[in-house]
């Protein structure tokens, strides 16, 4: 019986340590479109990371531009394009309640370079192809 509670113990605080050391837990990815000035001018996107925990929190997002996706309303993934890049991580910490903007401009051209037109959903991801990411925001690029 003694082993039994000790085991269930064990189980309770591993899971209670999982969910409080979970480097993403209180992090919220979110993603705006900014306004253009005509329909051809570039899509500028802004990913705004946030703390929702009531401690700071250090969070290792890219140097690397295209922090966001971009893709067909079925879900295809067609830019942006890529770029040369060291990989390397930027560590950032975050104060409670505290947030981190990073905005960036998409030419309207897919991976290839070819300017796309239609309907796409863009996706924050701060984090490379992991962590948090945000909800699609959806973009429309005329013919």
């Amino acid at each position: 019986m003694n082993r039994y509670l000790w085991l269930s113990a064990g189980l309770l605080v591993g899971i209670g340590c999982r969910s409080t050391t979970e480097p993403f837990a209180n992090v919220q990815v979110v993603t705006t479109i900014g306004p253009r000035s005509d329909l051809t001018s570039p899509v500028i996107i802004t990913t705004t990371v946030s703390n929702r925990a009531n401690r700071a929190i250090t969070i290792e997002t890219s140097v690397c531009p295209s922090r966001f996706r971009v893709e067909t309303t079925t879900g295809g993934r067609i830019g942006p394009r890529g770029r040369v890049c060291t990989l390397q991580a930027m560590p950032v910490t975050l104060a409670p309640g505290q947030q981190l903007d990073l905005t960036e401009q998409w030419d309207g051209t897919d991976s290839t370079g070819a300017r796309v037109s239609g309907t796409f959903r863009v996706i924050g991801q701060p984090f490379f192809d992991q962590g948090p990411q945000s909800a699609p925001v959806t973009v429309q690029l005329p013919e």
